[in-house]
């Protein structure tokens, strides 16, 4: 009794834990932010890999780091 008591919360957990990883992914991304400081001014462009009309109709999009020092 006392090992079921024992295993039935770690079964849980595992399944919680695998669950998490499968439904948390990393979400796709649209580009990237271009971070240049190589000068005296710091200088942020960005680039769009996926095409500019289904950016628009997004609200949000996620964009790589670039960090050019």
């Amino acid at each position: 009794m006392l090992a079921l008591q024992i295993a039935i919360p770690i079964l849980f957990f595992l399944l919680g834990l695998i669950l998490g990883k499968l439904l948390n992914r990393k979400p796709h991304c649209a580009g990237k932010l271009i971070i240049d400081e190589k000068g005296e001014t710091e200088r942020w462009s960005f680039m769009l890999d996926d095409d500019v009309d289904s950016v628009k109709e997004q609200k949000v999009i996620f964009l790589e780091i670039d960090r050019r020092a």
